[in-house]
């Protein structure tokens, strides 16, 4: 007999392929200067995994944003609209990145 496939089934594979999923955190602020770097350097590693780049822009006043504009679609950009310090606004990221489904570092 088929198996049936029904939306929980569905969700069972999109979960378990997100899992094995490397999230890369990057927290930012005012760091123009130096976040292109970062996030190529990020971009550039190898992994046995699939990486997705994470980068947090903390309402920074100078141009990181858009810095991390330019890359597109090859990171995913979180530009606060608060600014939530260091300590908030990474774990606002992290919780974000797990409930994307991956792991991270």
């Amino acid at each position: 007999m088929a198996e049936l496939w029904n939306a929980r089934s569905i969700l069972e594979i999109i979960r378990n392929y997100l899992v094995n999923m490397v999230g890369v955190c990057i927290v930012t602020y005012n760091e123009e200067t130096y976040i292109a770097e970062c996030i190529d350097s990020a971009l550039a590693q190898k992994c046995s995994e699939p990486i997705r780049v994470y980068v947090a822009n903390d309402c920074s006043t100078d141009k990181t944003a858009e810095v991390c504009r330019s890359y597109g679609d090859k990171i995913v950009f979180i530009d606060r609209e608060k600014n939530l310090g260091l300590v908030g606004n990474t774990l606002a990221l992290l919780n974000q990145i797990r409930n994307d489904g991956c792991e991270y570092i």
